[in-house]
């Protein structure tokens, strides 16, 4: 910062590498050398002299090992190293923080003013706590929460409520157990996926061994140390051979043993050897896309003339040859083994990239390189059917891959899929399991009670319908309704309830599922309603208005073509305004969580016109959490639909929703925002 602008030069030299980087006003400086220079310049100019931050690291793969950071220019006599004040360096200092606290708040003013929505110091203070969380700001900075949202990590749980239980307020999953600490409520009683009962700071709560987690993703109860998963079905965490539409539930295909195959043949240079994991990624990702590829379904994971796991040996399907690669997908049923630590046995020329999915987590396998055995070891707790996926890649030469298994109940290495010689056995992937919800009864207390468990999805709500005589009565839709079995809202993943078992001999369950229908719901058709709209700006250019819009660029009609949508003048809106569009009064009462949607078309100038959306009490309009922006400097081409979950402090209460928008000064030929279709729904 003493030194004058000018021309400057950083001075490289090493046995082996540097690679320097820093940060200036005037730009990043960049340099780097090769072994091995005495005197590596690069020159740089400082137009505004201050104090910039530098990083450089020195490489010595083997010798001579020596390096040098020099500088010089103006006020510098000749090239010294940077630090030797003692010969001319300007003064260096370790890296920390700005700890200025401008108005002895105890808060650093960089902190201050890193939030959104806050410009200076005057907003957070030691005692304050801006966000109603109940955190003070100082608190919160120690415990490097967000001061401006009252829920940091977004887990439904305020940070202040977080910190009162021991929950870790910036970590939405404190125990690491898979649920968040909003569903984790402590109560000792398990309701279902939005409420388990669970303690959110121990992984198993009731110490039998798996996950809280795992428990309910696989519909064990988390709090009974009896209950358990028997024979699960893991989800996979990759995308199949054979991708299922979206919502599907993948499930082993028991009609066809064997696995999914698929041989991809490229160009030469995007298969190597000695690249396993990006062999993978090429085949699963499709890029670059194959010149040619082929599936089929195969009995074992054992092809081309190598290895010493497995004598089978296959041809592959499509003859192999160079720059190739062999996908195989498949379930491995565990499900007749016992809990235990298997092995994944990988050999080939050239590579195997290898991925599980078990209960007890996913397992990697590594083959990087031609040609020696690899051996991954895994624990099984709970067996059940796990899916599994393997890419093996050929650059040239040689083309052999096995896959194999062993561990308890196995005979020795065996290739999967390879029965006749032991091998659990495996199955094709696919949505085989075509009831997305997995509907089951059960009677866990030995038939005093009957237990219904299905998938959950946000946005559902279900019931329950029943008959006596499925075979007189066979259209589900005229069965009767379970009493206190209608309209159960969704806790995501699993739902779970329980009845008295009834006294027939025999009685038909089946579930009912559909959309949650919307608290609250305006199209606009019907004219304003109870809806208000006023101007904070004197010129009044601008009016929401309702009806059909009609500016010179933007939407010419409601959402869906529809007649209505309000609009920031149904024309073009003008300069210097500031409008705001507020809903009626919505009753929000009984609701654990919303969402608030609605469909929108923003045609701004792409700058400075900006809109937000607020949430107030009605019986007071104070504001009940931060207001939401809404990004102006997209243009929209068409409708697009708008989904923000509603702010924490909202729930529960009478509240106004607000739209603002707000304009520059400028005069644009533009529709400015418009909304349609305005919804609450539940969760």
């Amino acid at each position: 910062s003493t030194f004058v602008p000018g021309t400057y030069n950083i001075h490289l030299g090493a046995d082996d590498t540097n690679y320097f980087i820093m940060d200036t006003a005037d730009g990043q400086v960049t340099a780097q050398h090769n072994c091995c220079p005495q005197n590596q310049a690069t020159a740089f100019t400082i137009t505004s002299p201050g104090i910039f931050p530098f990083d450089n690291v020195f490489g010595e793969q083997g010798g001579g090992d020596w390096y040098d950071v020099g500088i010089s220019g103006p006020g510098i006599n000749g090239i010294v190293a940077l630090g030797d004040t003692e010969n001319g360096s300007p003064s260096i200092y370790p890296i920390g923080r700005d700890a200025t606290d401008s108005d002895d708040d105890g808060l650093i003013d960089g902190w201050e003013t890193l939030w959104d929505g806050i410009d200076d110091l005057t907003a957070l203070s030691g005692d304050g706590d801006f966000d109603n969380d109940g955190l003070t700001d100082l608190a919160e900075y120690t415990a490097g929460t967000d001061p401006t949202d009252d829920d940091t990590d977004g887990d439904g749980l305020a940070d202040g409520a977080e910190v009162t239980a021991g929950t870790d307020p910036a970590d939405t999953d404190t125990d690491g157990d898979g649920l968040s600490d909003g569903v984790e409520t402590n109560t000792g009683s398990f309701v279902g996926g939005g409420d388990t009962g669970t303690d959110p700071l121990e992984v198993d709560t009731d110490g039998d061994g798996v996950s809280d987690g795992v428990e309910v993703a696989l519909r064990s109860n988390p709090l009974d140390e009896g209950s358990v998963p028997v024979g699960p079905v893991v989800q996979p965490s990759f995308v199949p051979i054979n991708p299922q539409p979206e919502g599907s539930v993948y499930g082993p295909d028991l009609e066809n043993p064997g696995l999914d195959y698929q041989e991809n043949k490229y160009g030469g240079g995007v298969i190597a050897n000695g690249q396993s994991q990006n062999n993978y990624d090429v085949h699963v990702s499709g890029v670059p896309a194959p010149s040619s590829s082929v599936t089929a379904i195969v009995p074992y994971a054992s092809h081309g003339g190598g290895g010493n796991f497995s004598t089978r040996n296959e041809p592959f399907v499509d003859n192999g040859g160079d720059n190739f690669t062999v996908r195989y997908n498949g379930y491995l049923d565990m499900r007749g083994y016992g809990p235990g630590e298997y092995t994944i046995h990988l050999q080939s020329d050239d590579t195997n990239y290898f991925v599980m999915n078990t209960v007890d987590g996913t397992v990697i396998a590594d083959d990087p390189s031609c040609c020696a055995e690899r051996a991954q070891a895994f624990t099984i707790t709970i067996p059940g059917l796990f899916p599994f996926d393997n890419v093996f890649g050929e650059q040239g030469g040689g083309e052999w891959t096995d896959v194999a298994i062993s561990g308890p109940g196995i005979p020795g290495i065996v290739a999967l899929g390879d029965t006749e010689n032991g091998s659990p056995p495996v199955y094709a992937i696919g949505a085989r399991l075509t009831d997305r919800y997995l509907f089951q009864v059960s009677s866990p207390d030995e038939g005093a009670n009957l237990e219904f468990a299905w998938n959950s999805f946000a946005g559902e709500e279900y019931s329950i319908v029943s008959s006596d005589d499925p075979v007189a009565n066979p259209s589900p839709s005229a069965w009767q309704v379970v009493p206190g079995l209608e309209a159960i809202a969704s806790t995501p993943p699993v739902n779970s309830v329980s009845i008295p078992r009834p006294v027939d001999a025999s009685r038909f369950y089946k579930l009912v599922a559909g959309p949650i229908p919307p608290t609250f719901f305006d199209d606009f058709e019907s004219g304003q309603g109870g809806w208000t709209t006023f101007e904070s700006d004197p010129d009044r250019n601008t009016l929401w208005e309702l009806g059909s819009p009609s500016g010179t660029t933007g939407p010419l009609s409601g959402a869906g073509n529809s007649a209505s949508a309000w609009s920031t003048n149904l024309g073009d809106y003008g300069p210097n305004s500031d409008v705001t569009l507020r809903s009626p009064a919505i009753d929000l009462s009984g609701l654990p969580s919303a969402r608030l949607t609605f469909d929108m078309y923003r045609d701004a100038d792409g700058f400075s016109d900006a809109a937000v959306v607020r949430f107030l009490r009605a019986s007071d309009e104070v504001q009940l959490g931060n207001e939401v922006p809404l990004d102006m400097a997209v243009f929209d081409i068409d409708w697009v639909p708008a989904d923000i979950p509603l702010p924490l402090p909202a729930i529960g209460e009478e509240i106004f929703i607000e739209w603002n928008f707000r304009s520059d000064q400028s005069l644009d030929p533009y529709s400015g925002l418009s909304i349609d279709n305005v919804g609450i729904v539940a969760e």
